[in-house]
């Protein structure tokens, strides 16, 4: 019972069995059952649990053998530096009589990251006969046993001299480290070296020139290498990589293609990003939302295939968060000429049930502005009401905010912003107010020659401003 508690993942309960049998009376704990107590504490990284139990068996008269000291050890490189306990199991073992395998100082290795503690172990285990394994290894590079790089290519060539193999889980060990210390050349390198061995031995299953016997990567070893490349500005090279990879026939899981999605938003090559959804479908790896939004909202996609990438998610049944349309909308507005296309994408949003509002044209009222060009804006605002976006305040004044200086043309944006704001019904009527001080503007007095309706009739405030903002 204990022990299947602690396979579920529940070593307090486990613990809880074990404390309550132990007052029960009338029943014995054999070996087996304190065994699986500190299999159970070390499920949990207590130390001081599991060096409570082992304590107990001679009281007990229990006998007491590897396993159970694999176990103490266990829970010891669970918890944060433990190897002075690490130190007084392995004393322990000897005093009693047991003599320590490898996979005892394997998982005794787990205890600490500091050098001189691996050390000892390491000539320990000469002094015994132990051979080390690609476990041994393996344990190495993810306690950061190495001082530096150098060392742990030295690392990886004594596996050779001692005639050990390096698994999958080695070769990633080693090559993480690296990436981890600022060597992701070397890194490249080895990578290259594995690969390249891989690729011999599918070309020439018989013959392979490498002196050293690489394991086959697996998609762990691409996730990390595509990495190292991408964060260190050669995400051309990634790219390039995941082509070689998928003409080789590999099977590449998830991970792998969302580091080439990585790739392409690191060098902003949307189209590069599409190629690779496309080879995600062909290798029945269904794109996911965070996929999509890669190429939505972290690169410079333009709106009209941006507007087909949502289409094909709505076919797809595949659910579009708000973060995900509204950050693309604003991607999408970052060419002011392609306004109309925005509208369309934000129309096509609003469809799929994402609550897009004036608001959410901040960006592109600003650059619009920008570019000096009042008309554009008053457009702009024209055709949001037709898409049933009406401007509000906000919009106004994200206008305003982006007039830096003031010149005639601006100054129409705000005198529209005002007519807006305070309900005129024409730019005659504005400007008596402002020569009242009523009116929010106060930069500037609208000339009385440009208030002239030159056709006679009446104007539309929209009409008006824009023969304002002509001059």
């Amino acid at each position: 019972m204990i022990s299947s508690c602690n396979r579920c993942g529940n070593w307090t309960k486990a613990i809880e069995i074990f404390e309550r049998l132990k007052e029960t009376d009338g029943i014995r704990l054999d070996s087996i059952t304190h065994n699986a107590a500190i299999g159970a504490y070390a499920t949990g990284g207590n130390a001081a649990g599991a060096f409570g139990v082992l304590n107990a068996f001679p009281n007990q008269s229990l006998k007491v053998d590897e396993a159970t000291f694999n176990s103490v050890l266990a829970a010891c490189a669970k918890s944060e530096d433990n190897w002075v306990l690490a130190l007084e199991a392995l004393e322990a073992m000897q005093n009693l009589g047991i003599k320590p395998t490898t996979r005892t100082y394997n998982t005794a290795l787990l205890s600490s990251r500091m050098h001189e503690f691996g050390k000892r172990l390491l000539k320990e285990m000469d002094e015994q006969n132990l051979s080390r394994d690609k476990f041994t290894y393996a344990t190495l590079y993810n306690t950061g046993f190495p001082v530096d790089s150098l060392e742990a290519c030295r690392l990886w060539e004594d596996m050779g001299l001692r005639h050990v193999r390096p698994d999958t889980v080695t070769l990633n060990a080693f090559l993480l480290y690296l990436g981890n210390e600022g060597a992701w050349k070397i890194a490249i390198k080895y990578f290259r070296m594995a690969w390249r061995s891989f690729t011999n031995k599918i070309n020439s299953p018989r013959t392979s020139n490498m002196r050293v016997q690489y394991p086959k990567p697996d998609n762990y070893t691409y996730t990390i290498f595509l990495s190292l490349l991408t964060d260190n500005g050669n995400w051309k090279t990634a790219l390039d990589t995941m082509d070689e990879l998928t003409s080789t026939g590999e099977v590449l899981n998830d991970a792998v293609f969302t580091c080439g999605l990585s790739a392409c938003i690191r060098g902003d090559a949307w189209e590069e990003g599409l190629v690779i959804m496309r080879k995600m479908s062909r290798a029945m790896v269904n794109p996911r939302p965070k996929h999509y939004s890669q190429i939505l909202a972290r690169m410079s996609t333009p709106p009209h295939i941006a507007l087909g990438i949502v289409q094909d998610m709505a076919s797809g049944g595949i659910p579009i968060s708000k973060r995900t349309a509204y950050v693309t909308l604003k991607a999408s507005q970052s060419n002011p000429n392609n306004w109309q296309q925005t509208l369309i994408l934000a129309s096509k949003l609003r469809y799929l049930g994402v609550n897009i509002t004036a608001k959410n044209f901040t960006e592109l009222i600003r650059r619009t502005v920008q570019r000096n060009s009042t008309s554009d804006v008053l457009n702009l605002f024209h055709s949001m009401r037709i898409a049933e976006l009406e401007p509000d305040s906000h919009s106004y004044g994200i206008a305003i905010q982006a007039c830096q200086p003031l010149d005639l043309k601006q100054r129409a944006i705000r005198a529209y912003y005002d007519l807006n704001r305070r309900g005129y019904h024409n730019v005659l009527a504005y400007n008596e107010k402002w020569k009242r001080r009523e009116t929010f503007d106060r930069s500037a007095i609208l000339p009385d020659s440009l208030l002239t309706d030159p056709g006679g009739g009446s104007l539309s405030a929209e009409q008006e401003i824009l023969i304002y903002a002509r001059f």
